[in-house]
């Protein structure tokens, strides 16, 4: 069964489709293509900004180099000496002055003395003096200074130990040149994280100290979160193997243990952006020392996704940094699922307000089409008085004068039909009255043939018909083999000769055992196989009695008749089967040529039992 569709369905559907995937495709493209062009403005702004940091080091790690290349001079020059403590403030008191992002600057001698000058803690830029002589070591008198650099009181003295031991005096010395010392936490301030820039300083060719200068890391990470991106971002900066230097989290990038600082990787920062970017760039990369070359990544973080630059920073003097800036994708792309969603409302409005409208419009056709649709169905039950109306549609108006138009040709023909079927019925009464006429006469003749047979039947009273069919197997019998032979064959072997067609004659008899007389089921069973036989070769099977059949047979070789024996007799299986047989292939033969051969079959099958008697 055909399913079938509504036009309004039909109308209506497919363009509602066809609107909805117009704008699915137009809005799809439009937001991939604003996805791409945000994409570059996030490159483009995380570039921005890791240029700016990278600007924003150079001039911040700058300043300490200059700062012990001065100190250097200062005591080469002989303006400090280690023996004049109030020079030594003076002069680090006006660099401290001139170059405020110099945190911290400091001497250590070779004798054990140890003077600095500066900020003591990440949030006051206010200056101390702090002193230790080689006699008191183990003790850090810390001083007061007023706005012009003079001495306003002392403020605690900390503990403290011999700082030739430590590292921001040991590796300028192994190294013989201002080189960074690595990063650290002071002993007796472990919340602050210092780098420090440090230069064996000599007078008169002799080493006598180290100038030292500590920045601390607290003013990069308070840099890096003045930058606009590390509001929906995040900027840090990692050493090669991996351990934090600074972020704009604004937490620290480091751990107190028992009163000492202890630095972090990046993958262990508290911030959760820093630590999954810095695990997603290890998985992906193996070490950030690998990274040593520019590189704009987009990797997996947690349940979405982050666009990560990574710049290398490198300097002379063997900083080996990494500058990585992180912004998460609903950053990046916020602003464009908002106006995506705006846009779907709007889309969803339209589409509604257009679906509208063409149902109005399918309305209106469909209005039409429903009176054309009422008018067909009464033509269709066979009125055809009502005219179509013409609808307010051109082209359903002119259908509609089409279709009247056919309905008035169609009452013509009608009218002229009936006419002619009135004619028709005149003619169909006369020929009834006519065959009416001939059916009697020919039963009258019926009658008389039926009166005819009947007389004779009366006459041949009292004497035997011989019966022309076997009851038993329903054949022939051998008489009516005979009248068949001697009556009908001739006609029908002269046809068959004519088509080159041969006879062939078979006697057959059976016996299971020849002492004991024949069941009537083998009788049965053969007669069917031969009856069978003479409807496929149009020949003629008869039973004689005693077990003896003939079989007539058209249009079959001798060839064929071992193959056909075979057969019977794997069917008669276990009774014994006799057979002989006469063949021709005598284009001209009448019944009494047929006789001739079943005498020759018969005479065939007598000397076949006479050979098994003998035997």
């Amino acid at each position: 069964m055909t399913r079938s569709f509504s036009l309004r369905s039909l109308l209506l559907g497919p363009l509602l489709l066809q609107m909805v995937l117009m704008m699915l495709v137009i809005g799809l493209v439009q937001f991939q293509g604003e996805r791409q062009e945000l994409t570059r403005l996030a490159t483009r702004s995380q570039e921005r900004t890791s240029l700016q940091v990278r600007d924003y080091l150079k001039r911040f790690l700058r300043t300490p180099q200059q700062v012990i290349a001065l100190m250097g001079e200062a005591v080469a020059n002989g303006q400090v000496d280690p023996s004049n403590r109030a020079a030594t403030m003076r002069t680090l008191w006006m660099l401290r002055r001139t170059f405020p992002e110099a945190a911290y600057l400091n001497y250590g001698w070779i004798n054990g003395d140890f003077i600095g000058l500066g900020q003591v803690d990440n949030d006051s830029d206010r200056p101390f003096l702090e002193v230790a002589s080689a006699t008191s070591i183990e003790r850090l008198e810390v001083t007061r200074l007023d706005e012009a650099g003079r001495l306003a009181g002392l403020h605690r003295i900390k503990p403290f130990a011999d700082f030739r031991r430590d590292g921001w005096y040991r590796t300028p010395l192994q190294a013989g040149r201002a080189v960074w010392t690595p990063i650290y936490n002071w002993v007796d301030a472990p919340e602050v994280m210092a780098l420090g820039a440090g230069m064996p300083v000599r007078r008169q060719g002799r080493v006598v100290g180290v100038a030292g200068v500590d920045i601390f890391l607290a003013n990069i990470g308070r840099y890096l979160r003045s930058l606009p991106l590390a509001e929906s971002g995040v900027i840090y900066i990692v050493e090669a193997d991996g351990r934090l230097v600074a972020d704009s989290s604004g937490g620290l990038p480091f751990s107190i243990v028992n009163g000492r600082g202890v630095r972090l990787h990046a993958q262990e920062s508290r911030d959760p952006l820093i630590r999954a970017s810095a695990q997603a760039l290890l998985q992906r990369q193996g070490s950030f020392r690998a990274l040593n070359h520019p590189a704009q990544l987009t990797l997996p973080l947690q349940r979405s996704i982050a666009l990560v630059r990574v710049d290398p920073f490198h300097d002379r003097q063997g900083l080996d940094w990494r500058i990585v800036v992180v912004i998460p994708e609903p950053e990046v792309y916020g602003v464009l699922l908002k106006e995506t969603t705006r846009n779907a409302l709007v889309t969803a409005t339209a589409i509604l307000l257009c679906g509208l409208l063409t149902l109005l419009v399918v309305q209106f056709v469909i209005r039409d089409l429903n009176r054309l649709m009422l008018s067909t169905e009464a033509f269709a039950e066979g009125d055809l008085t009502q005219p179509l109306p013409r609808g307010s549609i051109r082209e359903i108006s002119r259908l509609a004068t089409s279709f009247n138009e056919i309905t008035i040709r169609l009452r013509r023909s009608f009218a002229t039909l009936r006419q002619r079927n009135r004619e028709i019925g005149r003619l169909l009464n006369q020929q009834r009255a006519l065959l009416s006429s001939q059916e009697e006469q020919l039963q009258q003749e019926v009658s008389q043939r039926q009166r005819l047979e009947q007389n004779l039947l009366q006459a041949s009273a009292g004497k035997p018909v011989p019966a022309l069919a076997d009851p038993l197997t329903g054949l022939y019998s051998a008489v009516g083999l005979e009248r068949r032979l001697r009556q009908g064959l001739r006609q029908g072997l002269r046809q068959d000769s004519r088509a080159g067609a041969s006879v062939l004659v078979l006697a057959l008899a059976l016996a299971a055992d020849r002492q004991e007389p024949l069941d009537a089921a083998p009788l049965q069973l053969l007669a069917a196989w031969l009856e069978q036989q003479a409807v496929e070769h149009q020949g003629l099977a008869a039973y004689r009695g005693s077990g003896r059949f003939t079989l007539l047979l058209r249009g079959l070789e001798q060839d064929a008749l071992a193959k056909l024996l075979t057969t019977l007799a794997e069917s008669l299986a276990p009774l014994r089967l006799w057979s002989g047989h006469a063949w021709t292939a005598v284009t001209d033969l009448d019944g009494t040529g047929v006789l001739a051969l079943l005498e020759q079959a018969e005479l065939a099958l007598e000397l076949a039992l006479a050979r098994d008697r003998l035997s």
